[in-house]
This record gives C-alpha cells, structure tokens and sequence, in this order.
C-alpha cells in the first residue's frame, strides 16, 4: 500500500514541477548568478514551493477520487481488479495528507 502512496506523490511532484516550471519567470540573473549561497537558495525555495504545491494539489483530488472508489466498488464490489481500492487505501491517503499539512 505505500508503493501506492510512493507513486502518487512521484506522479503529484512531477506534475507540479513541470507546473512551476512552466510559469517560472526566466531572466538571466537566475541562469547566470555566480554566488553559490544565491543559486541554493533558488533551488531550496523552488523545492518547497513544489512540495507544497503537490501536497495541495493532493488534498484537492482527495474527495473527487474517493467518491470515484467508492462509486467503483458500489458498482463492482466482486470484481479482481479493483480490489486495491477498500476504505484502508482512502484513510491511508487521507492520513497522509493531514500528516503533509501539519
């Protein structure tokens, strides 16, 4: 159940660093500083902003996928291929996201 977790929040960090990337200002004093404190400084800032943006963007899709699962497994509660979604993985994530926020 955690590789589960492990590749949800791969797939959200991705998705919000091509996300911060793509509405990054680009001037040259980022490219071509030469003081290393500056650039670590861009760089840790840029990491958290993208953390927090995959931690929001999680909480957000947590009620839209839940009722899907649920709706899922109301549908096709026998069927083998959907057994991954019981109510363990929903409280799972919802417990990590709460643990993201704090």
């Amino acid at each position: 159940m955690s590789e589960i977790f492990l590749l949800l929040f791969i797939l959200l960090y991705l998705s919000s660093f091509a996300l911060l990337g793509r509405y990054k200002r680009r001037g040259r004093e980022d490219y071509y500083s030469t003081d290393e404190d500056e650039v670590m400084v861009y760089r840790i800032s840029t990491w958290l902003c993208t953390f927090s943006l995959a931690v929001s963007i999680g909480a957000v899709l947590l009620l839209p996928i839940s009722i899907i699962s649920n709706e899922v497994l109301i549908m096709y509660p026998n069927s083998y291929y959907v057994k991954w979604l019981n109510s363990s993985l929903i409280q799972g994530k919802v417990g990590f996201i709460s643990f993201f926020f704090l």
